[in-house]
């Protein structure tokens, strides 16, 4: 926008004859800003072969458009049935600011704070009022004040009104309308710009008017300097951030709280969310690369990468444990990032089950809900089978019952079985479900526990836990549940 604004000038002072040095400030500023932000998008042109990754845009492949990736799926409930469409949308968002709130990052909707709504917002509507005007001069406005803008050219050329808003409102309006989420202060920040020029033009404005007039400046002024300061106050009591307490309990820290953390050099062990990925320096090399699923991708990337860039990160497009082998073998990834829930759920199933490719590191989600997998050839027994053979139920209402546990090494022998039970109709993944009983396989991988007197409401099932027995890893492995009244066999 800023190199569109510099070529307009320039072709307009060429065509009156002016000399060009003002435009070709604009090109010595645009230049820069355009190899600094620009660096990004030929980045992505060159990893991904899509500037814009991971959006479809301009007939570039990607994985959505921004309102399906973006827009669409954080648009708050209490703003999406408003009228007016996304500009009633951000009317909405922006009242909401003139009441105390939390401020967070990516926040949705509000986050332009008080001084928005209350100052800059009504300082842009009346000064595009007094841009537009056909002839400068009113009954507020001094008639000896010059209505054009005058900006700083060697030559004296007076910039109309009109084509100011046409250069500097109108592009960015246009950038705002295309984004389709006026409302998200996220995607609309060059508004506050906007909105700051506006304060500074409509202050200037009000300082030429008589007697009673000038008053009104500075208290404009005023009233954006406090308005902002409430609303700071508002963003750090408390702030934003999130600290781990030495209960395990959440807290959001206030001000002082933060400084403390920042001059203790201890934020990465209490400041949320990395606690949580403490563990992957633990278990996997500086200079790895960690390979995530694309389909239910991690909330947080930079904790992954971690704070001097030391791992790499790649995103996986495959949906089986083949295909992750391949890209992940392609993109020199041993180590896989997954969670088993979500779209993510066969997936991991079908990794935790191949544990002779893929070598659990952690277990039960402590990297946010998700596991780490090494990839490589490992001494496994996977592909377990674990299978109700015989049952009986005694006149005494006693139950016996016999499983089999097998997988690819053959008969499981010496491993610890537990029998774990719960309620009928309650999942098997409920954390209800207990152990009572214990045994282990016999020299064909046959189990038998004798269950005295069951509840008529109980369910149970056998389960072997996986992990390491001396240097071989086994899968975890688990029968199909069953009722005193019913045991499915085979």
């Amino acid at each position: 926008m800023v190199g569109l604004i510099g070529l307009w000038q320039y072709v307009r002072s060429a065509r009156a004859g002016v000399r060009v040095r003002f435009s070709l400030s604009f090109f010595q500023l645009a230049l820069p800003m355009a190899a600094v932000g620009g660096f990004w998008y030929v980045r992505a042109w060159i990893t991904w072969q899509n500037p814009f990754y991971p959006l479809s845009i301009f007939g570039f492949h990607g994985y959505g458009t921004v309102q399906t990736l973006i827009i669409g799926s954080t648009l708050p409930s209490s703003i999406s049935h408003g009228w007016g469409g996304i500009f009633g949308q951000a009317v909405l968002s922006w009242v909401y600011d003139l009441r105390r709130h939390s401020y967070t990052y990516d926040q949705r909707p509000r986050g332009f704070g008080l001084q928005w709504t209350a100052v800059l917002l009504p300082c842009l509507v009346v000064s595009l009022f007094l841009l537009w005007k056909k002839r400068g001069g009113s009954n507020l406005v001094n008639p000896s004040v010059s209505p054009t803008i005058h900006l700083p050219m060697r030559e004296s050329t007076r910039v109309p009104r009109r084509d100011f808003i046409l250069l500097v409102f109108l592009p960015v309006l246009g950038l705002l309308v295309s984004s389709r989420a006026v409302w998200y202060a996220r995607y609309s920040i060059s508004l506050m710009l906007i909105g700051c020029v506006s304060l500074a033009y409509l202050t200037m404005r009000l300082k030429n008017l008589h007697s009673k007039g000038r008053f009104i400046a500075p208290l404009v002024q005023l009233g954006a300097v406090v308005s902002a300061a409430l609303t700071m106050y508002w963003a750090a009591t408390p702030t934003s951030f999130v600290l781990t307490t030495k209960s395990g309990s959440f807290e959001y820290a206030g001000f002082k709280q933060i400084l403390n953390v920042v001059a203790a050099g201890d934020g990465q062990s209490i400041l949320e969310p990395w606690p949580h990925y403490q563990v992957l320096s633990r278990i996997i090399p500086l200079g790895s690369t960690l390979a995530f699923s694309g389909s239910d991708s991690p909330i947080f990337t930079y904790p992954l990468v971690g704070l001097r860039l030391s791992r790499s990160l790649i995103r996986l497009n495959g949906s089986t444990t083949s295909s992750v082998k391949r890209e992940m073998v392609a993109a020199k990834a041993n180590y896989l990032l997954l969670g088993s829930t979500n779209t993510d759920s066969q997936l991991y199933n079908e990794v935790a089950q191949d544990i002779e490719d893929f070598r659990p590191l952690t277990t039960g989600g402590p990297i946010a809900g998700q596991n780490v997998f090494e990839l490589g050839k490992w001494n496994a027994c996977g592909n377990p089978r674990f299978v109700l053979v015989k049952s009986s139920l005694s006149a005494n209402r006693d139950l016996a019952v016999t499983a089999r546990l097998t997988n690819s090494c053959g008969a499981a022998s010496g491993l610890t079985i537990e029998l774990l039970q719960g309620l009928q109709g309650v999942s098997t993944y409920s954390s209800s479900y207990r152990s009572t009983l214990s045994s282990k396989t016999n020299t064909d991988g046959y189990v038998t526990f004798d269950i005295m007197d069951p509840p008529a409401n109980a369910q149970y099932f056998f389960r072997q836990t996986g992990g390491y027995v001396g240097s071989t890893l086994l899968a975890p492995a688990a029968t199909k549940p069953f009722t005193p009244e019913y045991v499915p066999l085979g």
